[in-house]
């Protein structure tokens, strides 16, 4: 009977036009349980219009017979928006919201409960309703009530929730504890700093909340804050007293929070440069034993670069285990930051002469292999070994030359690398550098003591070596540091020391050339050398033209004298010319008069079977002629 008198109340409620005589059933306190009924019921099917045509009415539920009842305010919180025992995923809907507080027009200032404990109070709090919220308080209402299974354990924290900065003030104007955890663990400072509401933080904080309680979960605000909370709360804990070196159950700082991160954004160094310029310990190790700078190279890049250069200039100590991964920053330097870094890790005591735990190279070798010029020249200004070898034999100047690097090589020598030190195969860096034919590499390791007498693996010496591969630049390279190298007896010691060389590689036609070479190249003193070694000086190259031919052309007269007395001066090269023909034609007096004056035959022919008196003839020259033939002679 009661049912069917609610649902026809419900019904005539469903009415575009109402009969007052409904409203005025509603209004008698005989029907106050009904009408919560038809309240619960507008809500479940949300006829909100039937909560507006109540509330204009002016119908009131008071003088309830029991508060302890389910009303609709409970239904629209409690079963449409937050299940009991399960965290909140979300907050109240503006819908709902609006339903509770037209809700409220109707409920007015009763504290109903429903059977698990949840009061009008707490969905005033909820809601963010200040008005209804202040009547409650007014009434006498404990601030501090506790809700055993409700994820809020408190009204602050569900003002909290709200959003509510008025709300959240009035509670802790009347005696809210600033310092409460709700039923997931959280204290009322960790759970505005989860939702990221600075203004309430600030709320708090001014009331006392203390930003170094541990929470149930075992950490405090700052740890809480190091989560990817906001940077202005970040700031304002440190400003109101929060310690920056507080752990949380497992032994974490805030320091160990942000650098536990997946990646490191610009946003985290800030917060680790703030961290640390308000005295966070760079140094603290938690209960494990991690450091703050331990699994930093599992994430490495550039922003951590700047992290890690923070944490050493405030202080961080560099330990055993982590000196190893100086590899990681080698292949990162490309920057000034980068290599900043370095020289603090070697600053802080790191080995520069450390191997990578995964192929054993040497991190001055790494940095080599990688053409890195700036760690190379950090490493080696903080004591890293220029002779060190790597797993291969290999050192770092051999490295170099294998790479053709010429600063590198410089660099190396400059700070004391050994140019004679042998690889794992019994080759120096001077070998491997005419192998390769790095002419400038060459000249710089004989420069800086490269003894080119060391013989190779199979024998041979650097000149040999140069002579197999006929890279003549190279070879006259050898041959003049060679000359400058011996002190006593220069010429007799040279001369032996070349004609052993000579006797046994000029075999090979194109060795036979290195005459033509050394008088292109108007090395004389080596010139002589060669001749007096018994070096062919009639040996033509692919255009038929001995060595006295190229004199000719560098019109050098003291080559030309000295070469007419080894070498047949008549030779004619494939366009038939012998070197007399080749002056003339080039009007060199001169180098003409020279080679007349040593006894070049003046009648030789040319490949046209002409004279060089003709040539003369045909160039208009007959006074230079008769000055000449005067000077020879009648001299």
């Amino acid at each position: 009977m009661v049912h069917e008198i609610r649902c026809r109340l419900f019904s005539d409620l469903t009415n575009e036009v109402v009969s007052e005589d409904i409203y005025s059933t509603l209004k008698n306190n005989e029907h106050a349980q009904d009408l919560n009924w038809i309240l619960i019921e507008a809500v479940k099917q949300e006829k909100y219009d039937i909560l507006e045509k109540i509330v204009s009415a002016g119908i009131k539920l008071t003088n309830y017979p029991n508060l302890y009842i389910e009303t609709a305010i409970h239904y629209v919180i409690c079963f449409r928006h937050i299940k009991y025992r399960e965290k909140c995923t979300s907050d109240l809907n503006t819908s709902n919201i609006d339903v509770v507080n037209l809700l409220f027009q109707i409920y007015d200032e009763a504290n109903f409960q429903n059977q698990l404990g949840f009061t009008h109070f707490q969905a005033a709090c909820l809601c963010g309703n200040v008005e209804m919220v202040q009547k409650f308080i007014e009434q006498g209402v404990d601030v501090n009530i506790a809700h055993a299974k409700f994820w809020a354990k408190y009204p602050l924290f569900l003002a909290i929730c709200s959003k509510n900065e008025k709300v959240v003030e009035m509670l802790l104007k009347h005696g809210a504890n600033p310092n409460a955890s709700d039923n997931l663990g959280s204290t009322c400072l960790n759970r505005a700093i989860i939702q990221g509401d600075v203004k309430i933080v600030e709320i708090l904080l001014k009331n006392k909340a203390d930003p170094n309680i541990l929470d149930k979960n075992g950490r405090a605000s700052l740890h809480e804050a190091s989560q990817g909370r906001s940077a202005e709360i970040f700031e304002m804990l440190l400003k109101e007293r929060a310690n920056p070196n507080i752990f949380d159950e497992s032994g974490k700082t805030p320091l160990h929070y942000l650098l536990s991160h997946d990646s490191f954004t610009l946003e985290v160094l800030k917060r680790v440069e703030i961290l640390l310029e308000n005295g966070a310990d760079a140094n603290i190790f938690c209960k494990n034993r991690m450091s703050s700078l331990e699994n930093w190279h599992f994430n490495f890049d550039s922003t951590l670069v700047e992290i890690l250069i923070l944490l050493f200039k405030h202080g961080a100590t560099l330990f055993k285990s982590e000196e190893y991964y100086l590899s990681y920053i080698i292949d990162w330097t490309e920057n000034e930051k980068c290599l900043e870094l370095l020289e603090l890790f070697l600053q802080k005591g790191a080995n520069p002469n450390a191997r990578d735990l995964m192929i054993g190279d040497t991190l001055l070798n790494r940095a080599i292999s990688r053409y890195r010029y700036g760690p190379i020249r950090v490493l080696l200004d903080y004591g890293a070994d220029p002779n060190i070898v790597d797993i291969n034999g290999k050192t770092p100047l051999f490295r170099a030359v294998e790479n053709g690097n010429f600063q590198l090589v410089r660099l190396l020598t400059v700070k004391g690398a050994d140019p004679n030190k042998f690889n794992g195969i019994c080759e120096t860096p001077l070998h491997k550098a005419i192998v390769l034919e790095h002419l400038e590499c060459v000249a710089l390791l004989l420069l800086y003591g490269a003894d080119q007498n060391v013989q190779r693996y199979d024998g041979k010496s650097s000149l040999e070596i140069a002579l197999d591969n006929y890279n003549v630049e190279i070879i006259v390279v050898l041959l003049e540091f060679l000359l400058e190298s011996i002190v006593d007896n220069r010429s007799e010691t040279f001369k032996i020391i070349l004609k052993k060389v000579i006797d046994s590689n000029l075999t090979c036609s194109r060795n036979k050339l290195l005459l033509h070479f050394v008088v292109r190249r108007q090395k004389d003193k080596i010139m002589r050398t060669l001749l007096e070694c018994g070096v062919d000086p009639n040996a033509i190259d692919d255009d038929g033209k001995t060595a006295l031919h190229y004199a000719v052309y560098q019109s050098d007269e003291e080559m030309i004298e000295v070469l007419v007395k080894y070498c047949n001066p008549n030779i004619l090269d494939i366009d038939g010319y012998a070197p007399l023909h080749l002056a003339v034609d080039q009007g060199h007096i001169g180098v003409i008069e020279a080679l007349l004056k040593n006894g070049v035959d003046p009648d030789v022919l040319d490949g046209n079977a002409e004279l060089v008196c003709i040539q003369f003839v045909k160039m208009d020259c007959i006074p230079v002629l008769t000055m000449i033939i005067i000077r020879i002679y009648w001299n």
